[in-house]
């Protein structure tokens, strides 16, 4: 967990770059490139700071707010890290130097570039994870159901056969069409025991999101997310990675260009470290017992 002098700092380093001051940097600095302000942003700053100090690396680093300040000085900086889908597309592909793209989903990669030294750092939770949080939760004879847009078609198939090698029930289906999601729904919840969301925008979104958990929660199946906002408004179970997780895992990245380790690129990151979240309410109430977030947690963590 970061300290609150980490955050501290970092709130006086985002608002000099929302002002357009760009302090200056050692040579051989680090640009890192925010889609937006706050406490999310400034908390994958820090991650990345405590893993380079984890680390013993020294370096400068320069905060810059996307469309701020963009120019980046071929004579100081080594490696630029956007932080955020509105950062990544504004740097483009033609740098010079190495670029990290974190705080983005999965879905993003075939819209990005794959040309130069790219790395992609995801939000996303690798599929074998989110089925072993699964199955340790509900049991070995699971059934999972998944309704998914285009857009998410490769993370479902990730699913499937992760699902497919733990020896889980996998009911996965495709809509073309907003209107079609809550018919879907309604079939589905008959046939499975477990509904998964992922990030999806034709599923979730602000028009869906109360009768997608109001229809589950009503047919008697919990469901799990991939933010720790659900749990609050009704999902029994969330695993998601925090900004300063994020942070720390783009930092140990930043650390192996840095020393110089042979990279081969494009790289592409799933999320490394991970929380969990818990309603142990609303499990309750749909007659679910679930271990509690720790012991899930521990559970995931070993090999």
């Amino acid at each position: 967990m970061y300290r609150k002098g980490d955050i501290a700092r970092e709130v006086i380093m985002v608002i000099l770059a929302m002002l357009g001051v760009c302090l200056p940097v050692a040579a051989s600095g680090i640009d890192i490139v925010l889609s937006g302000q706050g406490k999310p942003y400034m908390a994958f700053v820090a991650g990345i700071r405590s893993a380079l100090q984890e680390a013993d690396i020294q370096v400068g680093i320069r905060i810059v707010q996307a469309g701020t300040g963009m120019a980046h000085d071929e004579g100081k900086t080594r490696l630029i890290v956007t932080a955020g889908v509105k950062a990544m597309r504004r740097v483009g592909s033609e740098t010079g130097v190495p670029v990290i793209h974190a705080l983005i989903p999965a879905r993003v990669f075939p819209q990005a570039t794959s040309s130069g030294h790219h790395a992609y750092v995801y939000l996303d939770q690798p599929a074998e994870r989110i089925i072993r949080l699964i199955r340790h939760a509900f049991g070995a004879k699971t059934r999972i159901g998944i309704i998914h847009g285009k857009g998410a078609e490769r993370q479902v198939e990730l699913l499937r056969r992760a699902a497919k090698k733990a020896g889980l029930g996998f009911d996965a289906r495709s809509i073309a069409h907003a209107r079609d999601l809550f018919p879907v729904l309604r079939e589905i919840v008959e046939e499975v025991d477990v509904f998964l969301v992922v990030p999806d925008e034709l599923v979730i979104n602000p028009s869906t999101l109360q009768s997608l958990l109001l229809t589950t929660y009503h047919a008697g199946i919990p469901l799990v997310a991939y933010s720790p906002a659900f749990t609050r408004i009704g999902a029994v179970l969330a695993i998601y990675t925090t900004p300063y997780q994020a942070g720390m895992q783009t930092g140990k990245l930043i650390v192996r260009i840095l020393s110089g380790e042979r990279i081969r690129y494009p790289v592409q990151e799933w999320a490394r470290y991970f929380s969990i979240r818990s309603n142990t309410r609303v499990a309750e109430s749909l007659g679910v017992e679930i271990p509690d977030s720790g012991t899930l947690t521990r559970a995931l963590k070993k090999p």
